[in-house]
């Protein structure tokens, strides 16, 4: 192995495996990616999936929300608005609008709109609740580890 250490602070900067065989090149190819063009375009797909100003809105609280893990954030995001197609609107609106958003509050809210839509328990008149918490669907179905198990008599 390779160490690259900083020789000041004594801190290990980067470890790569070295190669005992001759000629052999072993790169790390994680050097050359842009990192700003990926999150650049998972933005973007964003905006695709949904309107371009709904889409910044709710980037812009993602990345205010987890900036360490914003890309990861913006995967999981995409992924969930391709599976849930089509998205309410109104309901991504609303979600913007929180100070908070993740990926997995943001997977809640939408497993909780669809069973809100099977059961017709949708509020259609945004103006009476401005954002709708359906969190109170999500765990529909679900055990709360609080069951008791009988024996038989």
């Amino acid at each position: 192995m390779l160490h690259i250490t900083n020789l000041e602070t004594g801190e290990t900067i980067a470890v790569h495996e070295r190669s005992n065989e001759k000629g052999r090149i072993i790169k790390n190819n994680h050097h050359y990616r842009d990192h700003a063009q990926r999150i650049a375009d998972l933005e973007q797909a964003i905006m695709v999936l949904v309107s371009s100003d709904i889409g910044q809105v709710l980037c812009a609280v993602l990345k205010r929300t987890s900036p360490r893990i914003y890309k990861d954030q913006l995967v999981a995001v995409r992924t969930l608005l391709q599976a849930h197609m089509p998205v309410d609107r109104d309901l991504l609106a609303s979600l913007s609008q929180r100070h908070e958003l993740t990926a997995s509050m943001l997977k809640r809210y939408l497993q909780a709109n669809g069973q809100a839509k099977q059961r017709g328990r949708l509020v259609r008149d945004q103006s009476l609740n401005p954002i709708l918490d359906l969190g109170a669907y999500a765990h529909v179905g679900h055990a709360t580890g609080q069951e008791r198990l009988h024996e038989p008599a």
